[in-house]
């Protein structure tokens, strides 16, 4: 059972910590297309905890020469909860199988024509709305981008902040918005994370994001994605993506219990 004590998620937080002060061993245990798949009962966990806030808190951490995710609800104050029996966690494993993202991205145009009292045309205007989030520096449909930058340039990136950066950048855990965790439907056969990787025009660096996918059946090897979005704007995809790192962007580390200040 992939549970932890407080206690123990403390120990695994601080091994993570400790992984990160030496590039040689970091690259020992790092699975650059690893992913973490979430099971239902880790989901339906985080449901019966994490009711009154809109997000939640992850953790890496390392367990018997293993990197791991750790689940962490948070209370109507958007503080972490501490006195819960245990904490769930997933493992780092590399994906085996081939698998097909999608995304689907609805625009709407918007035309508005003016007539005289006499029906001749005054003015036409048209305006074509995108589907993107109002979240700054973050666009949605490079989701697929986003993880090939990540294969591509994640080693080059640790070497970078391990080396000259001194880790100090890297992420310890990650705010998540719970609709992330909360796309799995029924039909759909698992819920899985992966990485992916943007870049900020406003800190003028990249960083590393969590990718939630969806998956809900095979096909020819390939693992078919679908999912659907319910924010102002109409889109479907079966990825999240707007999970934002800590460090670099955690403004209050005395939010993350588990960090050290």
């Amino acid at each position: 059972m992939s549970k932890l004590k407080y206690d123990e998620v403390q120990i695994a937080v601080d091994s993570w910590e400790e992984l990160l002060k030496k590039h040689s061993d970091f690259v020992k245990f790092f699975i650059p297309n690893g992913r973490f798949i979430i099971p239902d009962e880790h989901i339906n966990w985080m449901k019966s905890h994490n009711q009154d806030c809109s997000n939640f808190h992850v953790y890496f951490g390392v367990k018997k020469e293993e990197i791991i995710l750790i689940f962490v609800p948070l209370d109507h104050n958007h503080k972490e909860k501490t006195k819960l029996v245990d904490y769930r966690y997933s493992v780092l494993t590399e994906i085996k199988e081939k698998f097909s993202l999608i995304e689907r991205e609805v625009v709407t145009n918007i035309k508005k024509t003016s007539f005289s009292k006499d029906l001749d045309v005054l003015n036409y205007k048209e305006i074509t709305k995108y589907s993107v989030y109002k979240r700054p520096d973050l666009k949605e449909n490079i989701t697929s981008e986003d993880i090939i930058n990540w294969k591509s340039h994640c080693m080059d990136w640790f070497y970078h902040e391990i080396i000259n950066e001194g880790s100090r950048r890297i992420f310890r855990a990650f705010i998540v918005p719970f609709s992330d965790i909360n796309v799995k439907k029924e039909k759909e056969k698992e819920l899985s994370i992966v990485f992916g990787m943007k870049y900020s025009s406003i800190y003028k660096m990249k960083y590393p994001i969590l990718v939630f996918i969806t998956s809900r059946h095979k096909d020819d090897s390939k693992t078919v994605l679908l999912s659907k979005r319910s924010e102002e704007t109409i889109s479907e995809t079966n990825s999240k993506d707007f999970s934002s790192p800590c460090p670099p962007f955690c403004k209050d580390k005395y939010d993350f219990k588990f960090l050290k200040k």
